[in-house]
């Protein structure tokens, strides 16, 4: 296998390597003789990806990040963390868990509590040492054990993973717990699993949120959180098992796309900090850095952020990050002009208690450790923290102008992909080609790649066929891989970075000739989408509050799906943006849906062990100009449709939508033609725009 990297653009690099690495997995366990082949390729063509060797597929192994190993000083000094890729994820847990115990024993501890996010909110233990995979969980591991050393741990994560974890777990070691609206909470989980007597339940201060250890402590009884001064499972993790990977230099992110300067945003903190009483907003939040600083990173595979902390006073603003990260000239220009002090990342700890005992700090609760609150509070003199949603959370998730109109380019050239994937493969797989789950994937992955501005995936592309698409969050690996068929769903959930935006849309296809069973509980479905999408409601209202609309159709039906139905997007970062969010659970931070704000809207219904189906776009809140009857003072919102991508029309029954329901859809297609049939005037598009003009033909009943 031979390439140059003088002839690659990274994004095709990048697509072109996650084809080789399927390729060459299943030989790299044919044995030693075959495995120094394999990783001297990984080895050639890592640096020009900016992947490390070991670095791998989206869809192959899961990346992991190193577990941090200075950051547990009561002064915080020291923190530090990088991310890692491993050649799998570990399936032997049983052993882990009994290294665990050991270590327990040895610290007289009964149990450990290991959280899904580090001070940075990233994950790297949970699959390690559990084997799931998800994004989301918490693990209990305890010394209570049967006698043959089975049982006695938990692995607590709610709806969207169920499924998933049932089939990751090896449940003579865990036992599986849910969380999630009229389910107990996580601290409630831990009681009752371990009992009434009073335990010692090792943390490590700096993965648990402060909100998060409030909520927990709250139901614990008389079981006692106990802060780890240092990392006890560090022992067990074998630094072979990765090695560096993605860890370049930041880029500036261009005033064109960021729609406003450094000063300005740090103009409005600082107003903010007036308001409140507050000296100084300490942050570890990734993204609410790089929005702040418009700067940009490639610290995570999927998300442009880096690895830093922040500090803005009245004053200055100071950016905790590593040297090497911000050599650049243009970086060091941008951050002098801004009037931003650097300083290395292990200076974050000294600093944070000289500015703790001359000011009031500000720290977000529920993206702030339990670590970095200590570490103020024990700071000589300090005020008790203020502790309240980060003044950065809104104005970053309220777009300004230049980010709405990028969001809106983004999405458009985004669909032009999109429709050049779902037109080849409602051909390939009727015409009886072997495609894939991980073959589709590849070839949305790539097609998103050749677009302008494009920067990568914003998370890996979902594909999951038949059973597979029942799992909320599947990824498609070698070892779970199924053909497509003309009898079975396909929910394809995908998404692109892009300079201007970030993307996320969901579409379950079908490729043959649908029961009517499942073109009606599509059809319910989309309904719901409808129902919260056509919304319209005055300034004020919370996400939580419009949820009910998008499951009102499937309870009619006795139909459900455990998870929210919506959550924003960043404007070239994370692809789940808070601090709102559309969910059936009410949050203590939940802030009314503003004008500016982005939104996904994705009911679905998920038949475990046959199908899945999930309805998802992108929209953008706005103002609805129509006049009212509800007073000068009120201002009503309504959702604008980003995502312009058909709905697959043979899978909707007209005859189950109300006159409004067919007026929406026909009025969103006549849309999507007149923004996107433009665009699909190549000569290798003509397939593409006879499936956008099929599937955009108005419905009659």
């Amino acid at each position: 296998v031979c390439c140059s990297s003088r002839t690659l653009k990274r994004a095709d690099a990048r697509t072109w390597m996650k084809t080789m690495q399927r390729a060459l997995i299943p030989l790299a366990i044919m044995g030693s003789t075959v495995l120094p082949t394999v990783s001297a390729f990984v080895g050639t063509a890592a640096p020009f990806l900016g992947l490390a060797p070991g670095a791998v597929s989206s869809r192959g192994p899961i990346p992991l990040r190193t577990p941090p190993s200075h950051l547990r000083s009561a002064s915080c000094a020291g923190l530090s963390l990088r991310m890692v890729a491993t050649n799998a994820v570990s399936t032997d847990s049983k052993s882990k868990v009994g290294a665990v115990r050991e270590i327990l024993a040895a610290k007289e501890l009964d149990a450990v509590l290991l959280l899904s996010g580090d001070e940075h909110q990233t994950n790297f233990y949970i699959p390690f040492i559990t084997g799931f995979t998800g994004s989301y969980a918490t693990a209990l591991l305890s010394n209570q054990q049967d006698e043959d050393g089975n049982g006695g741990n938990w692995l607590i994560t709610d709806g969207r993973y169920q499924i998933q974890a049932a089939q990751e777990l090896d449940f003579s070691t865990w036992n599986l717990l849910e969380v999630g609206t009229r389910k107990p909470s996580v601290g409630e989980h831990i009681t009752a699993s371990l009992g009434e007597k009073g335990l010692k339940i090792g943390v490590n201060p700096f993965a648990l949120p402060l909100a998060q250890w409030k909520a927990v402590k709250k139901h614990l009884k008389d079981h006692e959180l106990v802060p780890l001064t240092d990392d006890i499972l560090l022992p067990l993790w074998d630094e072979k098992e990765g090695k560096s990977a993605r860890d370049g230099p930041v880029a500036v992110h261009d005033l064109k796309f960021a729609g406003k300067t450094v000063e300005e945003k740090l103009a409005g903190v600082r107003k903010s900090l007036k308001e409140e009483g507050a000296g100084a907003l300490v942050t570890s939040s990734l993204d609410d850095i790089a929005w702040l600083f418009n700067l940009r990173g490639q610290d995570d595979e999927d998300r442009p952020v880096f690895r830093a902390h922040g500090i803005v006073t009245e004053t200055e603003a100071h950016l905790f990050i590593e040297d090497a990260k911000v050599a650049a000239e243009d970086v060091q220009s941008h951050l002098s002009t801004s009037k931003v002090t650097v300083h290395s990342y292990q200076e974050f700890g000294p600093k944070l208690t000289e500015v703790s005992a001359s000011c009031k700090c500000w720290i977000d609760p529920a993206r702030t450790s339990w670590g970095v609150f200590d570490a103020i509070s024990r700071a000589e003199g300090a005020a008790a923290p203020l502790e309240k949603m980060s003044p950065v959370a809104l104005p970053k998730a309220i777009k300004n102008d230049a980010e709405q109109d990028g969001m809106r380019a983004a999405h458009r050239r985004d669909a032009v992909a999109m429709a050049r994937f779902l037109s080849w493969l409602e051909s390939a797989v009727a015409r009886g080609d072997h495609v894939t789950e991980c073959s589709a994937a590849d070839k949305i992955d790539s097609l998103r790649a050749q677009l302008d501005l494009n920067q990568g995936l914003s998370f890996p592309t979902i594909t999951g066929s038949g059973p597979n698409g029942a799992i909320t969050h599947y990824r498609a690996t070698p070892k779970t891989d199924r053909a497509l068929t003309v009898d079975e769903m396909l929910l394809c959930d995908s998404g692109g970075q892009y300079l201007d935006g970030t993307t996320d849309v969901t579409r379950t296809m079908f490729f043959g000739e649908p029961a009517p069973e499942l073109v009606d509980t599509f059809t319910r479905v989309l309904q719901g989408h409808i129902g919260l999408a056509s919304a319209v409601f005055p300034h004020g209202t919370t996400g939580h509050q419009l949820d009910c609309l998008a499951r009102a159709p499937l309870w009619r039906c006795g139909l459900d799906y455990a998870h929210g139905t919506g959550h924003g997007v960043g404007a070239y970062l994370n692809v789940h943006e808070g601090p709102h969010f559309i969910s059936a659970t009410r949050r203590d931070f939940d802030p009314a849906l503003e004008d500016g704000m982005t939104t996904s809207i994705e009911p679905g219904f998920y038949s475990e062990g046959k199908f899945g189906i999930r309805i998802e776009n992108i929209m953008l809140v706005q103002k609805h100009s129509e006049p009212h009857q509800m007073g000068e003072a009120v201002t009503l919102l309504k959702f604008e449709p980003l995502t312009l991508i058909p709905f697959q029309r043979k899978m909707i029954n007209p005859h189950l939508l109300s006159a409004d329901e067919r007026s929406y859809v026909n009025t969103y297609h006549a849309r999507v033609r007149e923004e996107i049939a433009p665009q699909l005037q190549g000569t290798d598009d003509k397939a593409a725009l006879e499936w956008l003009m099929s599937n955009t033909e108005p419905l009659e009943v």
